[in-house]
């Protein structure tokens, strides 16, 4: 707190300026001000920075908090490196735990929220899905369909964070590994699965053929899906099926 109001009266800031955008009195800037003038970072810190004194100069302090702010490092050690690479500066562990105290970090989980989703298009979704299900046949089923990867998913962390902020960290839907295509019939909840060693036109094809070998008595079968490439590549498939 002390080193960012002396940076940013160095900058041209005024002491009400400080005062109001660091959350504290007139008088206090004023203070630290006049011990950094009369022995300057030394006497700026004093006990309460003791073995780090010198270590960073007043630029580079302002300089790794807003890298700080910008990149998350999910241990001290990291940390330790970036310093010792951009600064040319050597802190051991417990000393930089203290410099990130100090300056206001803590060591917190990260937030996993999912991706933005188009509130257009869901509403869009939804009332064509309504009007589907109300003038389909009687007999004909509606799939929801979707690969899957379970091995793969977001593993939300600790790492080095401003104490009061929240970092966020977007959920996936999985990678390539242990690849699952799966449909659910939203009547009766019954589930056509293939598993393969990929995802593709063929294997979607298999898996809507077992999903038609279900349903001999529909004349349209329903089947949901999203974007993905795989969807889309069946379509001589679809000339000669329900």
């Amino acid at each position: 707190m002390k080193e960012k109001a002396i940076i940013l009266l160095g900058t041209g800031w005024t002491i009400r300026e400080v005062a109001e955008v660091l959350l504290l009195d007139d008088e206090t800037i004023r203070s630290y001000l006049k011990r950094y003038k009369t022995g300057e970072l030394n006497a700026l810190l004093n006990d309460n920075y003791k073995g780090y004194s010198g270590k960073l100069c007043g630029l580079e302090i302002f300089q790794l908090d807003e890298h700080l702010n910008e990149n998350t490092y999910l241990s001290t050690k990291e940390v330790v490196s970036y310093v010792a690479k951009r600064f040319r500066v050597d802190f051991s562990v417990s000393g930089m735990t203290g410099w990130l105290h100090l300056w206001g970090d803590v060591y917190k989980k990260l937030k996993l929220v999912p991706g933005k989703a188009d509130a257009k298009a869901q509403e869009e979704f939804i009332s064509s899905y309504r009007e589907l299900k109300s003038t389909k046949g009687a007999t004909d089923p509606i799939y929801f369909m979707d690969g899957t990867h379970p091995q793969h998913k977001s593993v939300v962390a600790y790492g080095w964070i401003k104490k009061g902020a929240t970092k966020e960290l977007k959920s996936n839907t999985g990678r390539r590994r242990l690849n699952i295509n799966g449909a659910i019939d939203v009547e009766n909840t019954s589930i056509s699965v293939d598993y393969g060693v990929s995802i593709n036109a063929q294997s979607t094809i298999s898996l809507l053929e077992e999903i038609e070998l279900k349903h001999t008595e529909a004349e349209t079968i329903y089947v949901i899906c999203d974007n993905a490439r795989y969807y889309k590549t069946y379509h001589e498939f679809q000339k000669t099926s329900k």
